[in-house]
């Protein structure tokens, strides 16, 4: 099984957990929890992530870290993913455990990349607009992206939408290069 598979199959197999016990939302903030953890705690990732630390002293430290703090189902969930050297991936497990939520809640995640912070109107605009689109709800998170000059490029449910002068510019030049074979090919058949 390829990894990118493995972390579908795990974090599917978390989330039917949480649905069967109605914990979804506690499971989405204990692996949020964990994130924030160790991400303060750089020290604790290195040591978990580790090959030549020994998988029971990690599950010793897990233990000591967590135990009191995440419902046991995500503390194991933790131990198979440090087990199975997947800590890494976990801002990927994050990410694809929410889209399982969206998807049940017929929500879709947008991702906005544009060259400047926008405004709490201009993203309430995009979000009402992508809702008449979809009919989603829409969650949106913003990016800056300084190679865009002006415009925005957003991505929701793997679609890309691009709003952009070089997107523009690009449809016209495709646009150009269009005109001028198809005007070659009527000469072609004019001279024949």
């Amino acid at each position: 099984m390829n990894r990118d598979a493995l972390i579908e199959k795990i974090t599917e197999g978390l989330y039917d957990s949480g649905c069967q016990s109605h914990a979804v939302t506690i499971f989405r903030e204990n692996l949020k929890f964990i994130d924030w953890i160790l991400k303060k705690n750089h020290e604790l990732y290195l040591f978990l992530k580790s090959p030549f630390n020994s998988i029971k002293d990690k599950e010793i430290t897990i233990n000591n870290v967590f135990q009191d703090v995440l419902v046991s189902e995500v503390l194991i969930f933790l131990k198979m993913i440090v087990n199975n050297n997947l800590l890494t991936e976990l801002d990927e497990i994050r990410d694809y455990y929410d889209q399982l939520i969206y998807k049940d809640e017929n929500v879709a995640e947008a991702k906005i990349y544009s060259p400047f912070k926008l405004t709490e109107e201009q993203i309430s605009n995009i979000k009402a607009a992508f809702y008449k689109k979809l009919k989603k709800q829409i969650v949106v998170k913003t990016y800056i992206d300084k190679s865009l000059i002006a415009g925005l490029k957003v991505i929701v449910d793997g679609v890309l939408y691009e709003y952009s002068i070089a997107s523009r510019l690009d449809d016209i030049k495709d646009s150009l290069i269009s005109n001028i074979n198809n005007g070659e090919e009527e000469n072609n058949v004019k001279n024949q």
